[in-house]
């Protein structure tokens, strides 16, 4: 399945290298096209995170009413979330569907000229070993530059941290202004997904730096494209808990000033002593 995917992802690069021709700006191109093509899937995906959320009040009911029947909570929490089309997986859904890609341009890039088409651009380049960008062999990894030293290995370390630092801001950036929640399942997903961009920084080490490439490029669409749906739907909000902060809010509005009434007794005394 991997080099069924590989294949169409080479000639598309090939595709871009005859335009621009620089396998790193190729692979950049090809970024961007892949994450406009599933920016459908994200946008679904963060609108039912984001559901999620605004479920919570409910969800802490069914915890605080079934606690002794965890079965029955579970039943209860699953057809709430499916009815509304609720998901905790926030980015994770368009990460674990482009998995995949990484590990076909894993592939491609570390036998080129086995999916590369013949007689093009790219090919060429390649067998010519015309594999440099921003310092880097975009056919090597970040664990064979430091063979050659530190200089060597700078720009690797460069883009594995950009790719570390606009994932996590991403994650951030989604977070911003609202209440975590504190239910189990919840913070089992924070720590997951917190831990993310840390496992990925590892494991890019052995990776070659034109999937680094890809990567880092794809972490800061998906930053921009995440900026662009809090735009078109708003900043997710903290929800209220069954209501109360709406009740206390308007527990809280002062009441409209009332005229003071004069007492009737003056009045008839004022009437005795004109007479």
């Amino acid at each position: 399945m991997i080099d069924f995917i590989a294949r169409p992802l080479a000639s598309i690069l090939a595709l871009f290298f005859d335009f621009v021709p620089s396998l790193g700006v190729s692979i950049i191109l090809l970024t961007l096209l892949i994450n406009t093509i599933l920016f459908p899937l994200v946008l679904k995906q963060t609108r039912a995170s984001r559901a999620f959320t605004a479920l919570q009040p409910q969800i802490k009911a069914l915890q605080a009413k079934y606690k002794d029947d965890p079965q029955a909570m579970q039943k209860e929490m699953a057809a709430i979330q499916r009815e509304s089309g609720a998901t905790p997986l926030g980015c994770l859904g368009p990460m674990i569907v482009q998995m995949p890609i990484w590990f076909a341009l894993f592939r491609m890039l570390r036998d080129p000229l086995d999916f590369v088409p013949i007689n093009t651009g790219l090919h060429d380049a390649i067998a010519a070993g015309q594999l440099s960008f921003l310092g880097m062999d975009l056919l090597s990894t970040a664990t064979v530059a430091w063979q050659a030293g530190f200089v060597a290995v700078l720009p690797y370390a460069i883009a594995i941290m950009l790719m570390i630092a606009a994932q996590y801001f991403q994650q951030v950036h989604s977070q911003m202004g609202i209440q975590q929640d504190t239910s189990s399942q919840a913070q089992t997903m924070q720590k997951i997904t917190r831990a993310m961009p840390i496992f990925f920084g590892a494991i890019a080490i052995q990776f070659q730096a034109g999937v680094i490439v890809y990567w880092a490029t794809s972490n800061l669409f998906r930053l921009a494209q995440q900026a662009f749906i809090f735009k078109i739907d708003g900043r997710p909000q903290k929800p209220s808990e069954d209501g109360k902060d709406e009740e206390d809010a308007a527990s809280k509005e002062p009441e409209a000033p009332t005229a003071p009434k004069k007492p009737q007794g003056s009045k008839k005394r004022n009437r005795r002593r004109r007479s």
